[in-house]
C-alpha cells in the first residue's frame, strides 16, 4: 500500500505538481485528478481514514473548491 502511494506522489511530482502548484492546463487538472483518486482509494482500501482524509484536503486545496472532486 505505501508502495503505491509513493508511487502516485512520485507521478505528481514527475508532472511537476505539487501542493504549491497552480494548474493551468486542463490536462494538469485531470492528470492531477486522478492521481488523487487512487490516493484516496488506496487508503480507503487500507482503512487508513486519516491518510484518506489528508490526501482529500490536498486535492481540495490543489483543485479548488469548484473542482467535482471536493464532493467526494
Amino acid at each position: 500500500m505505501e508502495d503505491a502511494v509513493q508511487a502516485y506522489e512520485k507521478a505528481l511530482e514527475t508532472r511537476g505538481i505539487s501542493d504549491k502548484a497552480v494548474l493551468i492546463s486542463s490536462d494538469e487538472k485531470e492528470f492531477a485528478l486522478m492521481v488523487y483518486t487512487k490516493i484516496v482509494q488506496t487508503y480507503k482500501t487500507a482503512k487508513r481514514p486519516a491518510d484518506m482524509n489528508a490526501a482529500i484536503a490536498r486535492a481540495r486545496k490543489l483543485l479548488g473548491k469548484q473542482d467535482i472532486f471536493t464532493d467526494v
